[in-house]
């Protein structure tokens, strides 16, 4: 992956050494397909990762605003226990802001905005359940929120 720049995301940097050698054990190296495969697998692993930091980060901003949701995705930086590089949130959107009162049960709150690889990845979601639990979710095939 280091020698494909293109196929990188920051999420990649959640991954263990045991996700990374695992993924390649399994994967199919000799195609361009199964090497694409094995991408996808890594980055949708390692989206897997971040979503749960993302959606705890969400609920504590909210739990401090008196309900109210970021009208930007830059002002949950302070709610992460460790601190996250931009690159992480700016490849996420924020579908819903004001107060969280108003969203429905289950609506997602943040998605991810594009794939790299739209055959092989899947889309990341984020959400709150009116008790303050976060949900997140992965959908297979990408498709945009």
């Amino acid at each position: 992956m280091a020698s494909s720049p293109g196929q990188q995301i920051p999420e990649l940097q959640f991954l263990t050494l045991d996700q990374w050698v695992a993924t390649a054990k399994d994967a199919n190296l000799e195609t361009e397909d199964g090497i694409r495969q094995a991408f996808g697998a890594l980055r949708d692993a390692a989206k897997g990762q971040f979503a749960p930091l993302l959606g705890k980060a969400l609920a504590d901003y909210s739990a401090a605003n008196g309900g109210e949701l970021p009208s930007e995705l830059q002002q949950l930086r302070q709610y992460f226990q460790t601190p996250v590089d931009d690159s992480l949130l700016q490849r996420h959107q924020l579908l819903h802001s004001g107060n969280f009162a108003g969203v429905a049960p289950g609506e997602t709150l943040v998605a991810e905005i594009a794939p790299v690889d739209a055959v092989y990845d899947g889309r990341v979601s984020v959400g709150l359940n009116p008790d303050g639990s976060r949900t997140w979710g992965r959908q297979h095939p990408f498709r945009p929120p």
